[in-house]
C-alpha cells in the first residue's frame, strides 16, 4: 500500500514522514509532493492508495488535487489537512468524497488514528470489489463450474473430490452429496458426417439440449472420453423406476441419428447419490466395453430383466481348427464369420467370449503360419498391427482380422506350392551331385533358405518319405549301379557313395536292398 503527502511546507511534510510509524501500518512507500504538478506526476507514475493533502497551497489547492484525482479515475482515499476551520472547505471536501478533514496543528496520534481508519476502509472497499467480481464470475460461469465438478466426480474417486470440501449447494441450489442422480453413458458408435463436423463441446451441447427436451428434466452432458459422453440427469421427486427413462432414451437415440447423423448406444445407470456417481460411471464403462457387437440401442441398468447380455458361456466351434490343418482357409473364414454373426444376432456375444475367441484364433493362425514357413514377425506390418489391435473388443474388427489372415494364408499356401516344386527339384539335384559324401539336413536347409524342421516336414509331405531315408535310398541305388556295371571292389564302391565304414555300408545296403553287396553282385552277374 502506498501513501502520498502533499503540502507546500517542506517542514510539515518532513514532520509527518518522520512522525508516523508507517511500517507498523504496513505502508510500502511514502511519496511526497509540494505542489499540484508534482502530485500529478507521482499519481501518474505510481499506484497511490491514500493521500494526505493540505488544502491551501500557492500553486493550486488541495481541493483541486482531489478533483483531478477523481476525474482521472483514481480511487485513492483522501485526508485533508488545514489550519482554517472553513465551512466551505469542509463542504467541498465532503462533496469530492474526502475520507476525513483534520485541523492543524494535529497530534501525530490523532493523524495516525485517521490514517488507520482510512487504511481499513481501503481494505474493505477492496474486499467488496473482489467479492463483487467473484459473484459476477460465479453467475456467468455457474454452468461451466457445474460441468467441471461433475466431471471430476465421475472420473475421480469420491474421497479425492470430498477432500476439497466443495460446497455443492453453491454450484447448484440444494445439491448435496446425497442428491440422487440418474447417469447415462452415451457411446458414439458410428458417425455419418465427417469426424471433424462436430467438435466434442458442440456435440455435448447439442445432445444436452435434445435430452432436456426429450426428458423434460434438467441434465448435464459431459464429454468423458473418445466418442464417449456421460449424461447426468437430475430426476424429479416422483421418478421411481427406469421404464419411463428407457422409452425417453430410445426417443433421444433416434433423434441423434436423425438430427446429429450419428449412431449412439445409451447405457442406463441406476438412481444413485452424488457420492456414488463415480462407481456408477465405472459400471457403465464395463457395460459399454461388453458391447463388442456395437449394438446401437438403449441398454437397461445392469441386472434389469428386460435387456442386457446373456453371459452364459458358449462352447466354441472346433471345426474351423481342422479346416486350417487341411489348408481349407476360405471355408474356415466362412465358418468363423457365420459363428460370430450368429452370436451377434442372438445377442449372446460378450467381451469375454470375443476375447477368448480372439486368443483361440491367433493360436491356430500362428501355428498354421509357422507350418507354411512364415516368420511370425513378418505377418503384420506396423500399420496392420495397429489396425487390428482392437479385434478383441469389436466383432467388426475381429472379422477384418480373420479376412486379412485368410488372405495371408491363401497367398502363402499358393506361393508355397510353387516354391516347394522348385525347392524339391533343387534338393534332389544337389543330393544326386553329392552322393560321394555325407549330406546333412542343415546343409540342405541352408541351400534353400528355410529352417531344417520346416524342410523335413515339407519334404516328407511331398515325397512320402523322410529326407534321411531318401538320401540313403539314392546312395543305395548308386551302389547297385556300380556293383552291377563296374568291377570296383565293394569297399571302393562304399567310399564312392560317401561311406568310410565298410561294415556300416553293408548293413544299410542289406536293410534297403534285402541282400549284402557281394550277394547282390553275384546274383546280377549270374543272371
Amino acid at each position: 500500500m502506498n501513501v502520498i503527502i502533499i503540502d507546500d511546507q517542506k517542514d510539515v511534510v518532513r514532520g509527518i514522514v518522520n512522525g508516523i510509524n508507517w511500517k507498523q501500518m504496513q505502508i510500502d512507500h511514502v511519496f511526497t509532493a509540494h505542489s499540484l504538478p508534482e502530485a500529478r506526476q507521482v499519481f501518474v507514475q505510481n499506484h497511490i492508495d491514500l493521500m494526505l493533502c493540505d488544502i491551501e497551497m500557492p500553486m493550486g489547492s488541495g481541493l483541486e488535487v482531489l478533483r483531478w484525482v477523481r476525474e482521472c479515475g483514481y480511487q485513492a482515499q483522501c485526508i485533508f489537512l488545514t489550519s482554517h476551520a472553513n465551512f466551505e472547505y469542509a463542504r467541498s471536501a465532503i462533496t469530492l468524497g474526502s475520507f476525513d478533514y483534520i485541523l492543524q496543528p494535529a497530534k501525530y496520534d490523532e493523524l495516525a488514528n485517521a490514517i488507520q481508519r482510512a487504511i481499513q476502509k481501503i481494505h474493505n472497499e477492496k474486499l467488496k470489489g473482489e467479492l463483487s467480481d467473484y459473484g459476477s464470475y460465479w453467475r456467468e460461469n455457474q454452468e461451466m463450474l457445474l460441468d467441471t465438478t461433475l466431471k471430476q466426480i465421475l472420473t475421480d474417486r469420491w474421497e479425492s473430490v470430498w477432500s476439497r470440501r466443495i460446497d455443492f449447494s453453491q454450484i447448484r441450489a440444494g445439491m448435496t452429496p446425497d442428491t440422487v442422480l440418474f447417469p447415462v453413458l452415451i457411446s458414439i458408435l458410428r458417425q455419418q458426417t465427417p469426424l471433424d463436423y462436430w467438435d466434442s463441446a458442440s456435440l455435448a451441447y447439442a445432445m444436452e439440449n435434445m435430452l432436456r427436451e426429450v426428458l423434460g428434466r434438467d441434465c448435464e452432458v459431459l464429454h468423458t472420453g473418445e466418442g464417449e459422453y456421460t449424461a447426468v440427469v437430475f430426476p424429479l421427486a416422483e421418478d421411481e423406476d427406469d421404464q419411463t427413462f428407457q422409452a425417453y432414451l430410445m426417443e433421444f437415440r433416434n433423434a441423434c441419428e436423425h438430427y446429429l447423423h450419428c449412431v449412439a448406444a445409451c447405457y442406463m445407470g441406476n438412481f444413485t447419490p452424488l457420492s456414488h456417481l463415480h462407481d456408477s460411471y465405472l459400471q457403465l464403462q464395463v457395460s459399454a466395453k461388453d458391447n463388442v457387437a456395437r449394438y446401437g440401442k438403449v441398454f437397461p441398468p445392469t441386472g434389469s430383466k428386460n435387456g442386457g447380455f446373456d453371459l452364459h458361456p458358449l462352447e466354441r466351434p472346433k471345426v474351423w481348427m481342422d479346416y486350417y490343418k487341411r489348408h481349407w482357409y476360405t471355408q474356415a473364414d466362412i465358418e468363423m464369420e457365420e459363428y460370430l454373426m450368429k452370436l451377434v444376432e442372438d445377442q449372446q456375444i460378450t467381451a469375454e467370449l470375443l476375447h477368448g475367441f480372439h486368443q483361440d484364433f491367433l493360436k491356430v493362425f500362428y501355428a498354421e503360419a509357422d507350418t507354411l514357413g512364415i516368420d511370425a514377425q513378418n505377418l503384420f506390418s506396423r500399420e496392420e498391427y495397429s489396425r487390428y489391435a482392437n479385434a478383441p473388443n469389436s466383432v467388426e474388427d475381429m472379422l477384418h482380422l480373420i479376412h486379412h489372415a485368410t488372405t495371408i494364408l491363401v497367398n502363402a499356401s499358393s506361393s508355397e506350392n510353387k516354391d516347394n516344386e522348385n525347392m524339391h527339384a533343387k534338393i534332389i539335384k544337389y543330393i544326386e551331385e553329392h552322393l560321394d559324401r555325407e549330406i546333412s539336413r542343415n546343409e540342405l536347409a541352408q541351400l534353400v533358405n528355410i529352417s531344417p524342421e520346416h524342410l523335413s516336414r515339407q519334404f516328407k509331405k511331398e515325397m512320402g518319405l523322410s529326407l534321411s531315408d531318401y538320401i540313403i535310398q539314392e546312395k543305395m541305388n548308386m551302389a547297385r549301379y556300380l556293383l552291377r556295371e563296374s568291377n570296383l571292389s565293394v569297399s571302393v564302391i562304399a567310399s564312392k557313395v560317401g561311406y568310410t565304414s565298410f561294415s556300416h555300408f553293408s548293413q544299410l545296403f542289406k536293410r534297403v536292398i534285402g541282400t549284402t553287396p557281394m550277394e547282390y553282385r553275384k546274383t546280377v552277374r549270374q543272371s
